[in-house]
């Protein structure tokens, strides 16, 4: 008895041993893609000015922390109108070339935002797909009067939720809240 209860334990701790290893190297190590560390963002939209493509422009600047590869992030958009969620994207596939149409296929879930040729303000201004300390990523919330179901008219007072996705490890590496004013 005592020779196969000794067997049994080694094997035992031998099929613990793998299990252990096993689930390290499946989950561990994405562990190591450690995401970037952005300390603070400052950012401003303007719900109305000219009436022309400079309003409801989003932009964000990067004010402190580590460069980010655009190409790993994604960026979701939330707009609350008095605490309700009114409209919400992902914008991905970074870094997007300027004065080029936007794909669809860059944009998931409510198509609110400006995909027109010229617009600057879409993604990293940068254009080098580093987004660093001092540099703006941009994008402007289309208004849409003729289907109101894709694109929004910004009110004073509205929050747009900016949250930055890291995505090899899944982290938000920023969330910014920012109310929409006049000027």
């Amino acid at each position: 008895m005592r020779a196969i209860s000794s067997i049994a334990g080694v094997a035992l701790m031998l099929a613990v041993t793998v299990a252990l290893t096993s689930a390290f190297a499946c989950f561990g190590l994405n562990v190591l893609q450690s995401p970037p560390y952005v300390c603070c963002l400052s950012g401003h939209i303007v719900a109305e000015g000219t009436g022309k493509r400079t309003d409801q422009i989003v932009e964000i600047v990067h004010a402190g922390g580590d460069s980010v590869n655009m190409e790993e992030v994604k960026i979701k958009v939330e707009v609350y109108r008095s605490g309700e969620l009114e409209r919400a994207c992902i914008l991905k596939n970074f870094p997007w070339e300027r004065n080029k149409f936007i794909s669809p296929e860059n944009i998931e879930g409510d198509q609110m935002i400006d995909r027109s040729r010229n617009q600057k303000y879409l993604g990293e201004l940068a254009g080098d797909g580093i987004w660093s300390v001092g540099e703006k990523i941009g994008f402007r919330i289309k208004e849409d009067h003729t289907n109101p179901n894709r694109g929004i008219k910004l009110r004073v007072g509205d929050v747009v939720r900016v949250v930055i996705i890291h995505t090899p490890s899944g982290c938000v590496i920023a969330d910014k809240e920012i109310v929409v004013d006049v000027s």
